[in-house]
């Protein structure tokens, strides 16, 4: 799901997307933690599928971030514990499922996590200080823009399924039109004749005027970081309430 406030500068989603799309995505193994017999829970397993080049392992900061939200999503199906699993995990409510993957993406941004096991590839050295800030400078440049472009998604998505019969919105001629209109409407980038952005957003197909919540949950994701983990994302306790009250 490539977006939001971000760690002080706020993570938004890059430029391009929302996050996860960019050809990474998460697959359950096993649906979410449920109640098997009235005493125990049925464990879930989850994997992550990426295609990340590079010769996978040098990533770019973007791809990070990238596995740092997916990963967000396989701790939610792994740590949630509820009696149904269609309730567990990334299967709860659509408001809220996008937060555990948002709130991943300030650990990938902070320096004190980056330093941990982001070392160059020939010195062994940690990532420096002003690189990071160099990063995070860059990311936080376009955050408007982004913004913009998520809330035209949002809109984009509650538009294609308002109700109306899928003869009379789905037509090329009208969907043209709608692109182009909230295209201009929403962001500072014009629309481009001859483009349709809309046949590579497969989001919309999942979401079914629910794709709102990818900028909804960017508030629940920053409210969790500035007052719970920002002062130290890896003291024990703030990562132990986390655990317990979030995931």
């Amino acid at each position: 799901g490539q977006a939001e406030a971000r760690p002080d500068g706020e993570p938004e989603a890059l430029n391009e997307r929302p996050l996860d799309d960019v050809g990474d995505d998460l697959a359950e193994g096993r649906p979410g933690a449920r109640r098997a017999p009235e005493s125990a829970y049925e464990l879930p397993s989850s994997l992550l599928v990426c295609n990340f080049d590079n010769n996978g392992t040098l990533l770019h900061h973007s791809q990070v971030l990238t596995l740092f939200h997916e990963f967000g999503h396989a701790l939610h199906s792994l740590l949630s514990r509820t009696e149904y699993q269609h309730l567990s995990g990334t299967r709860g409510e659509l408001d809220f499922v996008e937060t555990p993957s948002q709130l991943l993406e300030y650990f990938a941004c902070d320096p004190r996590v980056l330093q941990r096991f982001a070392f160059h590839h020939e010195t062994n050295e940690p990532i420096p200080l002003r690189i990071v800030d160099a990063l995070n400078g860059a990311r936080r440049r376009f955050v408007a823009m982004d913004l913009q472009q998520q809330i035209m998604f949002a809109v984009c998505d509650q538009l294609l399924f308002d109700g109306r019969p899928a003869t009379e919105v789905a037509s090329q001629a009208a969907v043209s039109d709608m692109l182009t209109n909230l295209q201009n409407n929403y962001t500072e980038v014009p629309h481009v004749d001859g483009t349709f952005w809309l046949t590579r957003f497969s989001h919309f197909a999942s979401y079914s005027a629910g794709y709102y919540s990818y900028t909804y949950s960017r508030a629940f994701a920053a409210d969790i970081w500035h007052n719970c983990l920002k002062q130290d994302p890896l003291d024990r306790r703030a990562g132990e309430q986390l655990r317990e009250h979030v995931f």
